[in-house]
C-alpha cells in the first residue's frame, strides 16, 4: 500500500472515531453522577372495619429531596408484610401519591406466610418535586394490616435531564460519514 493509503484510512478511522463520539455524546449526554439514598416511615397498624369497607388510611409521608442540580432516576418502594405485632397482613392495597403501587391479595402468601417482603417500582418521579410522598393503605379484607421495614429508595443524578437528540440533529452527524464513505469509493474506483 502506498503512503496515500495509509493517509486516507488514518483519515476514516479518525473520522469515525470522532463522528463515534459525537454521537455518543449526543445520545447520552454527559456523565452524571448518581447518588443513592433511603428514607424510613416507622410500622403501621390498622384493623379494619369488619363486615364493611375500610377508608383509606395514611401510612406515612416520605419527604424526598434534590439538591441544587440534581434530578430524580429512580424510586423503589420497599417493605415487608407483617411487623412486630403479627408475622402477616390483613389484605391490601398500597397508594403512593393516589397511585396503585401494589396489593397484598386475600390467599396470597402475604396473608398467610409471615413477614413476606415486597418491593415496587415507582414509575411516576414527578411526584416527588413537591418535596412529599404519601403513602397510603386501603384494607380489602377482614383482620389487621401490618406493615414494617418501609422504606423508600430514590436514586439522583447531578447535572440536567438526557437529552434526546432530534432526527435533524443525527442526521446532521452522519452526513460527514457519507461524504467519508463516498470519498473512500471513488478513489478505489480510481
Amino acid at each position: 500500500m502506498s503512503k496515500g493509503h495509509y493517509m486516507i484510512r488514518s483519515l476514516k478511522t479518525t473520522a469515525t472515531l470522532l463522528l463515534a463520539t459525537l454521537i455518543g455524546g449526543a445520545l447520552f449526554g454527559p456523565a452524571a453522577q448518581a447518588a443513592t439514598y433511603t428514607l424510613l416511615l416507622p410500622q403501621f397498624i390498622y384493623r379494619g372495619v369488619e363486615g364493611g369497607i375500610s377508608p383509606i388510611q395514611t401510612v406515612g409521608t416520605f419527604k424526598p429531596y434534590l439538591t441544587a442540580g440534581e434530578h430524580f432516576v429512580s424510586a423503589r418502594l420497599w417493605g415487608t408484610y407483617g411487623n412486630a405485632i403479627g408475622p402477616r397482613s390483613a389484605p391490601v392495597q398500597l397508594f403512593g401519591d393516589g397511585v396503585l403501587l401494589g396489593q397484598c391479595e386475600a390467599f396470597a402468601p402475604c396473608t398467610t406466610d409471615p413477614y413476606v417482603d415486597f418491593s415496587y417500582d415507582i414509575k411516576n418521579l414527578e411526584a416527588f418535586l413537591d418535596g412529599s410522598y404519601v403513602l397510603q393503605a386501603l384494607q380489602t379484607g377482614g383482620g389487621v394490616t401490618l406493615l414494617s421495614i418501609l422504606r423508600l429508595e430514590i436514586t439522583t443524578a447531578e447535572g440536567p435531564l438526557p437529552a434526546v437528540p432530534l432526527p435533524m440533529s443525527a442526521a446532521l452527524l452522519l452526513g460527514p460519514l457519507g461524504a467519508l464513505v463516498a470519498l473512500g469509493r471513488r478513489r478505489r474506483s480510481r
